[in-house]
């Protein structure tokens, strides 16, 4: 007589078990208190280093009569060496951006519109008054006869009145024009205008509440 003799072959192992799932669970507890324990140093070294973080505000260079570049390398504090330096760059970077013009509408309208760079650093009045004073230039911008561009000649302060002396170029249809003004600005530091986006290139809230420019009269030999 013949006996039959049946094999099973063994199950594996199910992932519904919970001796399983508490494994997997605690594998990646491991893990992640690794990560978080690695971020954590990374953390703190940035720390350590930001104090000889360089930062750059604007586009520079080292000559700080012609350039709108400064190179800092100590905190933002209202009695820092190098503030008049900064607020000088500002100044700069304010008449450029509001006497430059060229035939292309969206770069004009993101410099001078509600949102650009003349808005955020003139008082509402100031603002109003020289988008006033635009007048049909920005209907006409795409088909603008001519480019305009400024070189700055001197700057001198009075506590917080600004005299600006400037060339004024304009080129059109191979014709170059060149006249000499002066402009006079007063400025005022106002805490509204600081937030994290604009930490380092208007870190003190720098802007300007009167302005105004004239052609300097040329002397007669």
């Amino acid at each position: 007589m013949i006996k039959k003799v049946s094999l099973q072959v063994p199950k594996s192992l199910k992932k519904s078990n919970p001796a399983y799932a508490e494994a997997v669970a605690k594998f990646w507890m491991v893990i992640a208190s690794i990560f978080i324990g690695l971020n954590m140093f990374f953390v703190l070294t940035l720390m350590q280093m930001t104090p000889r973080l360089r930062v750059v505000p604007q586009i520079l260079t080292t000559d700080s009569m012609y350039s709108l570049q400064l190179i800092q390398t100590e905190p933002f504090e209202n009695k820092m060496v190098d503030k008049d330096l900064i607020e000088q760059m500002i100044i700069r970077f304010y008449l450029t951006e509001r006497h430059t013009r060229f035939a292309d509408a969206r770069e004009m309208l993101n410099r001078w519109g509600a949102s650009g760079a003349i808005s955020y650093l003139s008082s509402p009045k100031v603002y109003r008054e020289f988008y006033a004073g635009l007048g049909e230039i920005i209907e006409n911008i795409d088909r603008l006869p001519y480019t305009q561009g400024i070189d700055i000649r001197k700057i001198s302060r009075h506590n917080d009145t600004w005299t600006v002396e400037f060339d004024l170029y304009r080129l059109g249809s191979g014709i170059s024009h060149k006249e000499t003004r002066v402009a006079v600005l007063e400025s005022r530091e106002v805490p509204s205008r600081r937030f994290f986006g604009t930490k380092f290139s208007n870190p003190y809230g720098f802007i300007i509440i009167n302005y105004t420019d004239t052609q300097k009269k040329q002397s007669v030999s």
